[in-house]
């Protein structure tokens, strides 16, 4: 029993440490892309979140509805087939992931109708 507790007070200690370093970003239908990403201040994009985001890093993305505007392409792929609005190229090590949640009990809504290939 006394090294059951020993072994898991370490793997606290343990989670704790790897959390330490680890920023969490926010984005919201009425943020800013030149914010910090804070949740007093959250950016605009999942884009900008992705530029900012390093290994053990979470991003929230808040409730309502992100109506996309077709500025937003980041990437045309397949011969104009179809239009890249988020790429996401980052997703952390095996240690230390990224994370992508909608905030707890909100729900993002995403409008791509602006969107075509071009």
């Amino acid at each position: 029993m006394k090294t059951r507790l020993i072994f898991l007070a370490f793997v606290l200690c343990l989670s704790i440490a790897f959390s330490l370093g680890a920023a969490t970003f926010y984005v919201a239908p009425d943020g800013n892309d030149s914010h910090d990403g804070s949740k007093a201040r959250p950016f605009a994009t999942i884009q900008r979140a992705q530029e900012s985001v390093e290994p053990g890093d979470t991003v929230y993305i808040r409730g309502g509805l992100y109506l996309i505007p077709a500025n937003q392409i980041v990437a045309n792929e397949l011969n104009n087939t179809y239009a890249c609005v988020t790429h996401l190229t980052k997703s952390g090590t095996p240690e230390k992931r990224i994370y992508y949640f909608a905030y707890p009990g909100e729900k993002p809504k995403f409008d791509f109708s602006q969107i075509k290939p071009v």
